[in-house]
């Protein structure tokens, strides 16, 4: 092979190696981009949990009251159990206390 040819070589390679480290880059930038917009989409869906005294707090209804509902499996009171801690789901609460306000067993 020639000296030209020879040079010729050496810049293609040197170009394709450029060529890979931008796509890779892009390639990262773009992972990265989609992974935040995944993260602001599962925060915007993500469900608040809070405790019978937080809801106390909130809805001036007692928190022994809360934690009877919570221990109370058939009024479908939205609450969930974790260990021996009980948890209320904040915005099936309102939809909860609407339907149950009425004539309710609360």
């Amino acid at each position: 092979m020639s000296t030209t040819n020879i040079n010729e070589l050496d810049i293609l390679q040197t170009l394709q190696a450029t060529i890979n480290l931008l796509v890779v880059k892009q390639q990262e930038e773009k992972e990265k981009a989609q992974g935040y917009k995944e993260v602001e989409v599962y925060k915007r869906d993500k469900t608040e949990l809070i405790t019978c005294k937080e809801a106390a707090r909130d809805y001036k209804i007692g928190e022994q009251k809360f934690r009877q509902l919570c221990r109370t499996k058939n009024t479908g009171f939205p609450s969930i159990q974790i260990n021996s801690r009980y948890f209320i789901v904040r915005n099936k609460l309102d939809e909860w206390l609407q339907e149950n306000a009425i004539g309710g067993n609360f």
